[in-house]
Parts: C-alpha cells; structure tokens; sequence
C-alpha cells in the first residue's frame, strides 16, 4: 500500500509540473519573436501569459509573470520607449515571487541612463552621495 501511495503521489507531482510548459512555452515563443525584430507579435503572445498555465509547482505562475514583465520591458527599450519600459518594470512584482532582480535593476538603469544622460547621473550620484565613514564618531571607551 506504501508503494502505491508513493508512485501515485510521484505521478502527480511530475504531472503537476510538466503542466507548466505552457506557460515557458509561450515565453519562449516570445524571445523568439524579439530575435526576430517582431515586436507586435511578441507583445501580442505577452498577453496570452496571464492565462497561461505555469502549473502548481512552487512559485512558477509568479516566475512566469516576471519573466513576461521583463520581456515587455525589454520589447518597449528596443523601440527607445524608455518610459514605457520603466513603468512596465515598476508595475512589476519588484523583485519577490521569482522575479530576476539582476537583470530589472540592469534594465532600470539603462532606461533611465538612455533618458537622462550618463553625466545627468554621475553629477548626481557624487551630489547625494553621503560619506557614512568620514564623519564617525570617535568613543573613548577607557574613559580618559
């Protein structure tokens, strides 16, 4: 009875995750049409995805929806939509529930790079950024 437990237990797990297929499918049909420079198609398979079936496997429907967001953004950067682009990865999940945090980030500052200038942002990283360590406090433990 513990084996047919297990098998069948077994069974339903690999099932439930090979259901998700669907849903990276579709994503990859997605990449494909941003190699090919086919930025309509694309965004038309991105709005298939929320109905598409990621399965029940761990956090899967979430990692789909972020790995879509990122496409969206990247389809919106290669047409020079840089504020599209951003508003796409700011609506998005932030960086919770599967969401490649790295390549966001990167996308961020590209966008942002591309509306502004790189001067415009190295100006203002050395006008607000604040030296923590230079001002310490000194403590005289020993009481002298």
């Amino acid at each position: 009875m513990a084996k047919f437990l297990f098998i069948f237990t077994l069974i339903g797990l690999l099932y439930s995750c090979e259901s998700r297929l669907d849903g990276f499918s579709l994503l990859n049909q997605v990449k494909d049409q941003i190699e090919q420079k086919n930025n309509v198609e694309a965004l038309a398979l991105l709005k298939k995805v929320d109905k598409a079936d990621f399965g029940s496997c761990g956090n899967a429907y979430a990692e789909g929806l972020a790995q879509a967001k990122l496409l969206e953004s990247m389809i919106y950067r290669s047409e020079n939509n840089y504020s599209k682009s951003l508003k796409v990865l700011d609506d998005s999940f932030n960086c919770s529930l599967g969401a490649d945090c790295d390549t966001r980030d990167s996308l961020k500052v590209e966008n942002l790079l591309s509306i502004y200038g790189k001067s415009f942002h190295s100006n203002k990283f050395e006008r607000d950024t604040v030296d923590y360590f230079g001002n310490t406090f000194k403590i005289n433990l020993k009481g002298t």
